[in-house]
């Protein structure tokens, strides 16, 4: 009787050991279906900063070296923090004059074509 438990013991040991190593696989296949996902929204990421980065030159600091302000990546920050409280403040207006440019941008784009 004594043995028959051993043995069921044991058994479940074995058992246990058996699905933890299964759940350990199991997670690093995850980990590396999530490693694959990655380097793609990394790449989308990283090409949203540009184009944004982009438009933030063209549009803002263009104007600020005509005006002879260097802007350095701090400056930026502060810059665009300023502009953030501006929003805040002045949300509506800004997103009706966004959504007349819009309008613009498409009733111009229809007399072209």
């Amino acid at each position: 009787m004594r043995f028959d438990s051993w043995k069921r013991y044991e058994d479940a040991l074995d058992k246990i050991d058996k699905l933890e190593k299964r759940k350990k696989v199991l997670k690093d296949h995850s980990k590396i279906s999530n490693f694959k996902k990655e380097p793609e929204e990394r790449r989308q990421r990283t090409r949203r900063l540009i184009e944004k980065g982009a438009l933030f030159e063209k549009y803002i600091e263009q104007h600020l070296e005509e005006n002879q302000l260097p802007l350095e990546p701090k400056d930026a920050e502060l810059l665009l923090d300023v502009f953030s409280s501006f929003f805040k403040a002045n949300q509506q207006f800004v997103i009706n004059k966004w959504n007349e440019r819009i309008e613009n941008k498409k009733s111009s784009t229809l007399d072209e074509g």
